[in-house]
């Protein structure tokens, strides 16, 4: 899954940085589902797969 962000990232620019941190790891602060399953950076993505990136909602 991390080449499919890593490719999202590279196609649109101005989501650059917001996904992935500087060592190409999925930032804290976002949560990412394949297919509704909440997804690790080594998870299998295939063709038709939908992918969800999603920001940590917090607060009080």
């Amino acid at each position: 899954m991390s080449d499919v962000l890593r490719a999202l990232e590279a196609a649109q620019p101005p989501v650059r940085g917001w996904i992935l941190d500087e060592r190409g790891e999925v930032r804290r602060h976002i949560n990412v589902y394949v297919n509704g399953e909440r997804a690790r950076g080594d998870a299998a993505v295939r063709e038709g797969d939908t992918i969800d990136v999603l920001p940590a909602i917090s607060g009080g």
